[in-house]
């Protein structure tokens, strides 16, 4: 038996945790999350693979032995080379409802990392619900890249591609653009079609495989960027070596020198302080799928087909296609600074 289904009654009973009241709604999305988080460890397990919880998730395992009581997420992350390795298995692994989100798995969803998924569930990001993107917004948990950290002039650079290939993402298919927005959207997603999602998401990668860990004295979330946030960054040998710690009912691994890396990331963090949760702007819920939300409460014609019995989802690549044509009705003016565009933007990824 999974520790989640052995546990489930008795977790997920309300309680207050450092004067903070946990109900059963928030109690049911941590459930929803460490169920995830499960079944990514088991996945570790059987095929060798190291991991350690990074950032809020490390922080709640060491001062709470779980989740911090005003968060809503887990994140971790993997050595480069396990990182990818899980990315190769995880396909053959994780079986429905649980989906590994990456840009070539599900196009549109714009992130350097992977998201582990339960498709049966909700979790729709409110920042971006008028996009109308339909990507996978079941509950996840996030897994990040390690890598080697390089010479500030190297960050720069990567934070340069990054940035042009993000840009790139976002406007493809922001499908609801208008005016100058909309020229963008039809640009970017020429860029997208020439070059091959399977291109760009190795360049994405390739951005930050350049230092490797070996050669470094430093390693840490690099695809993490975010303005050269080297807060994120961290002694080689702070993270290599890993140790067991609980965290709510299951058993992780956090670095040994977690002290250090927890100051190195927050300071003075045994100090409580309460705080938002970092995806407050997020519509939670876990009975239902969140293509079911989409279609009944935010009116997503792209799923008003969804058959929340069978769990089938519209091919909506090919609902939308034809995204040539509307290059045709275009003034020269407009045209031609597509085109220019397009070749520059070319040029750029075959530069990476």
């Amino acid at each position: 038996m999974m520790l989640c289904e052995k546990y489930k009654e008795q977790f997920l009973q309300p309680e207050v945790r450092c004067d903070t009241y946990i109900g059963i709604e928030m109690k049911q999305v941590w459930f929803a999350e460490l169920q995830l988080l499960e079944k990514f460890i088991d996945v570790c397990n059987k095929h060798g693979l190291s991991y350690q919880l990074v950032g809020g998730s490390l922080l709640g395992a060491i001062r709470h032995k779980g989740f911090i009581p005003w968060d809503d997420d887990i994140d971790v992350g993997m050595l480069r080379p396990d990182y990818d390795r899980f990315v190769q298995l995880a396909k053959n692994e994780l079986e429905a409802p649980f989906f590994l989100q990456t840009p070539l798995t599900d196009p549109g969803r714009n992130i350097d990392y992977v998201q582990i998924r339960n498709s049966a569930t909700t979790a729709i990001n409110l920042r971006y619900v008028d996009d109308h993107n339909t990507f996978n917004q079941g509950i996840f948990i996030d897994i990040f890249p390690i890598d080697g950290v390089g010479s500030d002039e190297v960050l720069q650079k990567q934070e340069k591609q990054q940035q042009f290939i993000r840009r790139v993402y976002g406007s493809a298919f922001k499908t609801n653009a208008t005016g100058k927005a909309k020229i963008k959207h039809y640009v970017s997603n020429a860029i997208y079609k020439i070059a091959g999602s399977q291109n760009i998401d190795k360049k994405r990668n390739d951005i930050f495989r350049k230092v490797g860990i070996e050669s470094s004295n430093e390693i840490g979330l690099v695809s993490f960027l975010f303005n050269n946030n080297r807060r994120n960054y961290w002694k080689k040998e702070w993270v290599l070596n890993c140790e067991n710690v609980p965290f709510e009912f299951l058993n992780v691994t956090v670095p040994i020198a977690a002290d250090e890396v927890l100051t190195k990331t927050y300071g003075n963090w045994r100090m409580f302080e309460k705080g938002m949760a970092m995806h407050s702007g997020i519509d939670f819920d876990v009975s239902k799928s969140y293509m079911e939300v989409l279609r009944d409460k935010y009116h997503y014609e792209e799923f008003k087909s969804y058959n929340s019995q069978k769990g089938k989802k519209l091919d909506y690549e090919t609902k939308r296609g034809g995204y040539y044509a509307p290059l045709l009705q275009m003034k020269i003016k407009q045209f031609m600074i597509c085109y220019r565009a397009l070749i520059e933007g070319k040029m750029i990824l075959q530069m990476m």
